[in-house]
């Protein structure tokens, strides 16, 4: 599948406020999603607190491509071979999140989130 930088992050051991969190974050409409991106701090909470480790490393790669489409084999190049599992969680969360937007008809590509991509940019 492509990707666009925009229940397996269940497995990373939050606490049920930050299940509130996630099942609200993930609740939200892609404006709002947006709008709450353009923000510097919900930015960071989500990628320091909310974010597997596997799906920080690709955010700060992803960070120097830019906001263009990319094919998810990508991010399977970037995970150690035998991490399937930590790859469909770090994967299902940037999604969940809009932190990874499917674009295309049958979404083979994706792109970052424009608005977390440029607030991580400016930390």
């Amino acid at each position: 599948a492509i990707l666009l930088l925009t229940n397996s992050a269940l497995s990373c051991g939050l606490m049920s406020g930050s299940l509130l969190l996630l099942d609200f974050l993930t609740s939200l409409s892609e404006e709002d999603a947006d709008a709450l991106y353009g923000s510097p701090a919900p930015v960071r909470f989500v990628f320091r607190q909310l974010l597997p480790q596997l799906a920080q490393q690709f955010v700060m790669r992803l960070l120097f491509v830019g906001a263009k489409p990319f094919k998810e084999a990508v991010l399977r190049k970037w995970a150690a071979p035998g991490s399937s599992e930590a790859l469909a969680a770090a994967l299902a969360s940037l999604c969940r999140l809009r932190v990874l937007v499917p674009v295309g008809p049958a979404a083979p590509k994706a792109t970052g989130s424009t608005a977390a991509q440029q607030q991580q940019q400016q930390q």
